[in-house]
C-alpha cells in the first residue's frame, strides 16, 4: 500500500533538499477529527500544518512566505497548498492556491536573492 505524498510535506522536502532554512507547525486535530476530515478530506487530520519562510527577527510577527494545507484551507480538497504574506498573495493581497513545486520556486528565488554570492 502505497501513501500519498501531501503537498506541504513536498515543499517541506524541496527546501531540506535547498537547504532553506523555514519553520515546521503540525497541530493535530483534536476535535471531532472524523467530521473535520469527512469534510476536508486528509487535511481534517490537521488543525495547523504550516511552513513558514523569511521571519523577520525585529518583528517576529512579519514573515514572507506562508504555506498551509489544513482543515478549511483553499484547495486543500485539491491537496494543494494555500499561501499568505508577501511573497504568497496575489496582486490584491489574496491568498493564493499552489502547488509545491510552485511554491518552492517563489521561496527559492528570494532565498537566492537574499543570500550573499559566495556566502
Amino acid at each position: 500500500m502505497t501513501t500519498k505524498t501531501l503537498e506541504i510535506d513536498k515543499l517541506r522536502k524541496l527546501l531540506d533538499e535547498a537547504g532553506i532554512p523555514y519553520e515546521s507547525v503540525i497541530v493535530p486535530e483534536t476535535l471531532e477529527p472524523e467530521i473535520h476530515k469527512k469534510l476536508y478530506g486528509e487535511a481534517g487530520k490537521f488543525r495547523r500544518n504550516q511552513v513558514i519562510y523569511g521571519r523577520n527577527p525585529k518583528e517576529p510577527v512579519l514573515v514572507k512566505f506562508d504555506a498551509i494545507w489544513q482543515c478549511g484551507s483553499y484547495g486543500a480538497a485539491q491537496g494543494l497548498i494555500e499561501t499568505y504574506h508577501e511573497l504568497g498573495v496575489d496582486s490584491k493581497g489574496n491568498p493564493r492556491v499552489m502547488t509545491a513545486q510552485e511554491a518552492f520556486e517563489i521561496i527559492k528565488a528570494d532565498w537566492e536573492k537574499e543570500r550573499p554570492e559566495h556566502e
